[in-house]
């Protein structure tokens, strides 16, 4: 299956098919003072219905947060020699799934024994997206959009020159 972005930016873009049928649509209000940097998907079904799928938190002094139909399946850094660009999560099919995160808009997910699940691109001389997600990963979809949506945005603070996303909210909260 492959699902292109309508923006290049996975904070405010539409998750479509080759056909132009929306399936996932993802919004970020302004944060505030009080509140994190949040990120909603709906998942969009047949008849204009809409249904919140996943909910996607940004902290500055804790772990951020990624829900999807309420259960935690937010990407973790595991111990202290992983690289900073691998973030693995467990899906809700038992298994763990590796992000490899290259730059934003480019990282591949990895099954425990290395084989690919789902891959984004960037099209050549363009901006737009491309989720490219294999019939095994078609289980887990849900959790694929969510957890691509975690990994393009740590892809996004990383290349705008912070190792450490944690450190770069820090620094961009002090500076607002």
């Amino acid at each position: 299956m492959e699902l292109l972005l309508s923006a290049h930016d996975t904070r405010a873009t539409r998750f479509t098919l080759s056909t132009g049928q929306a399936l996932y649509e993802t919004k970020t209000p302004e944060p505030d003072v009080k509140h994190p940097k949040t990120i909603s998907i709906k998942k969009l079904e047949k008849k204009g219905v809409e249904r919140d799928m996943a909910f996607i938190e940004f902290h500055k002094l804790h772990d951020d947060v990624c829900r999807v139909w309420g259960t935690d399946v937010q990407p973790k850094k595991e111990g202290l020699f992983t690289s900073s660009s691998e973030k693995s999560f467990t899906a809700s099919d038992g298994n763990k799934y590796i992000w490899n995160i290259e730059s934003p808009g480019c990282a591949e997910l990895q099954n425990a024994s290395g084989t690919p699940i789902a891959v984004s691109s960037k099209a050549p001389l363009s901006l737009q997206i491309k989720l490219s997600i294999e019939d095994p990963g078609l289980v887990i979809l849900d959790e694929i959009v969510a957890t691509f949506v975690v990994a393009d945005q740590w892809a996004r603070m990383t290349d705008a020159g912070f190792d450490d996303p944690v450190l770069f909210k820090s620094i961009k909260y002090c500076l607002l």
